[in-house]
């Protein structure tokens, strides 16, 4: 679908999903080589992963365990002192990151997680675009 909907970025992209034989290949491809450069995932890349040059995030199911959402957000927080490819980059910067974040049934991620209290007592609150 994204190849019709994209069809120059179409070689930029790759779904990994743990349904695809040997998916573990293609997280270190996505982790290590400059293709793909958009990983398509549900459930793959949401922990245990460290691509600091991760620019863009999107929620597209509900994710309701806050801290699977804050290691999520986690994957985009790196900022550019932490990438080491910075040809993967947009104009070769990292100033900040975008969260895409689908309503889906009336469930927003950024809605439902927007005042988390931290194990260290702060409150954090994302403010999302109107």
């Amino acid at each position: 679908m994204f190849d019709k909907v994209y069809p120059r970025l179409s070689k930029y992209v790759q779904v990994i999903t743990s349904d695809i034989y040997r998916y573990e290949d293609e997280v270190r491809r996505f982790e290590h080589e400059s293709e793909p450069r958009i990983a398509l995932s549900v459930g793959v890349l949401d922990t245990g992963i460290d691509i600091p040059e991760i620019c863009n995030l999107v929620f597209v199911k509900p994710v309701f365990s806050p801290v699977r959402f804050w290691q999520m957000i986690g994957r985009g927080t790196r900022n550019q002192k932490s990438c080491t490819h910075l040809e993967w980059l947009p104009n070769r910067t990292k100033e900040n990151f975008l969260i895409l974040d689908f309503v889906i049934g009336g469930h927003s991620n950024v809605e439902f997680h927007k005042d988390f209290k931290a194990t260290t007592g702060d409150i954090i609150k994302i403010n999302p675009l109107p």
